[in-house]
């Protein structure tokens, strides 16, 4: 195990830095999303159309503008529209019996239990870290700035990555259907969990289908039940018709292409070639294999903003607790280096997100190196 006697100090106080960056972050911005900024007016506004009877027209855009002007009366910025599936009223719903600066705060407060809950369920992957460090894995993950970011907007990514968090603990214990099924639950962030399954589906772990065929065919009866069938035409409408979203500030392969002047088709074929070399890698455990799909699936998905990074808290775990037992440096630098909030908020002002999408790289193809070194050495010692 890597002894860091003289560094300790300094680990402990860029963590001490770290958190309280994060407080000013969102104690900062929760002025801002009060009066009706951010994301969590939307998530607000789509439980409220539930709880009076309007779900039918959940994704009426014209509908979701009228109330928005009703809840938000002297807010001057466009309404920011409900897009997520419909199977994510079931937690949104009861926060519409609340008023929305307590809604706010709510969520925020469960963003944070649910932060730690996901620490609590990946301690196993930090033990090494927590031993040299004394820190426990919730104030890890509490200094990470894309979970400080999803608190203070009212985002879902915490939700995403426990729910990630306890499909890996059964995929390490090659309970395949379990983490199917508990993969299914997330696909109120589809755009990351769809190819997460692919890549993994064709690592030969097939029974993850059955789990999750079962998850979803639950989730789209729920959304059925919620919005009716002219709700789920209207909501694959509108997936087509929101307003575009400028690629620099997604952390993504498309981030970085399409600001660069790439083309969509560019993106497609960059992505493709990732997902394949992704899923028929040969990495050095379980635990490289589902860090390397999470990484490789953010990285490919169509959408990726700077709070849905938290779920990278994963593979993130995986790569420190490795590289503090193997003594390497490069891996704790790439670990450092996604904690690194200062970095991101340089990246946020001047418009050049997309950059982070660099990071995520360098770690996935980290994550791949590692079983290449692993052979040589074994090679080596025969």
């Amino acid at each position: 195990m890597l002894n860091l006697p003289n560094i300790k100090p300094f680990i402990l106080a860029f963590l001490g830095f770290l958190l309280i960056l994060q407080v000013f972050i969102v104690v900062s911005g929760a002025p801002r999303a009060l009066a009706g900024e951010g994301d969590f007016p939307a998530l607000y506004r789509a439980g409220q159309m539930v709880r009076m009877g309007e779900r039918f027209q959940l994704y009426d855009a014209a509908e979701q503008e009228r109330l928005d002007r009703k809840f938000f009366p002297n807010r001057t910025t466009k309404t920011n529209y409900f897009y997520h599936p419909p199977i994510e009223l079931t937690i949104l719903a009861p926060l519409a019996l609340l008023p929305y600066d307590a809604a706010y705060f709510v969520w925020g407060g469960l963003g944070v239990v649910l932060l730690v809950g996901a620490s609590v369920a990946l301690k196993p992957q930090l033990a090494k870290f927590s031993a040299v460090t004394a820190v426990p894995p919730p104030i890890l993950f509490l200094a990470f700035f894309p979970a400080a970011l999803a608190i203070s907007l009212g985002q879902d990514s915490i939700l995403l990555l426990l729910v990630l968090a306890f499909a890996f603990r059964k995929y390490l214990e090659k309970r395949d259907i379990e983490c199917g099924a508990i993969l299914g639950l997330s696909l109120f962030k589809f755009q990351y969990v769809i190819p997460l399954l692919a890549i993994l589906v064709l690592r030969k772990r097939f029974k993850l289908v059955a789990g999750f065929a079962a998850t979803a065919l639950i989730s789209l009866a729920v959304s059925w039940a919620f919005v009716g069938t002219s709700g789920l035409v209207s909501y694959w409408h509108i997936l087509f018709q929101l307003q575009p979203e400028m690629t620099w500030e997604m952390t993504n392969l498309r981030g970085v292409v399409e600001t660069a002047g790439g083309t969509r088709l560019v993106t497609l074929a960059i992505s493709a070639c990732l997902f394949l070399w992704c899923a028929l890698e040969h990495f050095r455990d379980n635990a490289f294999e589902f860090s390397a799909a999470i990484v490789c699936a953010s990285l490919i998905s169509y959408h990726m903003h700077g709070y849905d990074l938290t779920i990278l808290l994963i593979p993130i775990a995986v790569v420190l607790d490795y590289s503090i037992a193997e003594r390497n440096w490069l891996g704790i630098f790439l670990a450092c280096l996604l904690f690194f909030t200062p970095f991101e908020i340089v990246l946020w002002r001047t418009r050049m997100v997309y950059l982070f999408a660099l990071p995520p790289m360098a770690l996935l193809f980290f994550l791949a190196f590692q079983n290449h070194s692993h052979s040589r050495g074994l090679a080596e010692r025969t």
